[in-house]
């Protein structure tokens, strides 16, 4: 049986631990979801349909938003105000932690601002065929009413710039739930055995060894 490793910020609150006990399993479910939606396009360079990006985002929206929640509502505010600095001095310089602090342009840009979630598509040759690649825009591509945006903190601009642009959508989505797992494991649903619940993701036979576990490190070229 798999061991569950020390919880770095525990949620002891008992309404904020059950609501993150929903939301972890939204997000296990809307990372399936992203990962089947782009493995189902069958595409080529040359004719078939293009991927439709807007499927593709459609999914992704409350993945960004679970995340949101996870973060402020669930583990950041279940703190003590010292805990509470200790969390954000950890998302300063933690690769995973920074993931989740970028993701937060694109969820509030989704809820507050007039402007689509846009999803960029790759499409790459993977060990046997042609796949879509969902990532992320870079940030000078963000349109600008994204860039200039005053109500997301300068820290979230940075924090996508850095470690969100550019990134495939699946890796940092994996991240956002690796960072939380450390966080408090509690949170995670786990089969009788003790693996998580959901993972790894399936395999398709485009690149088996592809990144489908959240333990797994992120595999993302830029």
């Amino acid at each position: 049986m798999p061991q569950t490793a020390t919880a770095l910020f525990p949620v002891s609150d008992s309404a904020r631990h059950a609501k993150g006990l929903q939301k972890m399993h939204g997000l296990a479910l809307y990372i399936t979801r992203v990962w089947e939606t782009a493995a189902s396009f069958e595409t080529s360079l040359c004719k078939g349909p293009q991927p439709d990006s807007e499927r593709i985002a459609l999914e992704v929206a409350p993945a960004l938003a679970a995340i949101r929640t996870l973060d402020l509502e669930v583990v950041r505010n279940s703190q003590r105000p010292n805990g509470q600095h200790r969390y954000l001095r950890l998302q300063d310089t933690d690769p995973q932690g920074q993931v989740v602090r970028g993701l937060v342009l694109p969820r509030n840009a989704d809820v507050h601002l007039p402007a689509a979630l846009d999803i960029h598509t790759d499409i790459d040759l993977g060990d046997s065929k042609w796949r879509v690649i969902p990532r992320w825009q870079p940030y000078a591509m963000l349109p600008q009413n994204i860039r200039t945006s005053t109500g997301t903190r300068p820290s979230s601009h940075t924090a996508y710039q850095d470690a969100v642009g550019g990134y495939r959508v699946i890796e940092t989505l994996l991240d956002a739930f690796a960072f939380f797992l450390r966080c408090d494991p509690s949170l995670a649903r786990r089969g009788p055995t003790g693996a998580l619940m959901y993972f790894p993701l399936r395999t398709y036979d485009w690149n088996p060894s592809e990144r489908r576990h959240p333990d797994q490190p992120n595999q993302s070229p830029r």
